[in-house]
């Protein structure tokens, strides 16, 4: 069985980049300062829909904490969340997610307060969306 080559998998991401995107707007430290500044209870975001470069469709996964954070990826959490940070297309903070099987079972997220936090740490590429508040870190 051939074993995950870290160095092959970010030069596959890298070739990726540059034959897709003709605009970048994050970088690892950008996404480390906005993933942490979102890191508070008082918005309490637990979740968002992330679309990985070189990946077909979004998902929706846990919102990273902190302590997840490492200087080049997201190391830690639950379901897919170990990517390094120019993985990342795009994110979006969602409005509202299914958090499991219960048919009445929602999750509302107060992403005006996400927003506004995010307009006072940096500068981003941000769009509203009916879901959400779209995060880009590349455009074609």
């Amino acid at each position: 069985m051939k074993r995950f080559d870290l160095k092959e998998h970010e030069r596959r991401i890298d070739k990726l980049i540059a034959n897709r995107f003709s605009a970048s707007f994050m970088s690892n430290s950008k996404w480390e300062r906005f993933f942490t500044a979102l890191d508070v209870d008082m918005i309490n975001i637990r979740a968002m829909l992330l679309k990985r470069v070189g990946r077909i469709d979004p998902h929706v996964t846990y919102m990273p904490k902190k302590e997840d954070l490492e200087k080049i990826w997201v190391s830690e959490g639950y379901n897919d969340c170990s990517y390094f940070y120019k993985e990342i297309e795009w994110l979006e903070l969602i409005n509202v997610y299914k958090p499991s099987n219960i048919p009445s079972q929602y999750v509302y997220q107060n992403i005006d307060d996400a927003e506004s936090i995010i307009n006072k740490i940096g500068k981003f590429e941000v769009e509203r969306t009916p879901g959400g508040l779209r995060v880009y870190g590349y455009k074609t």
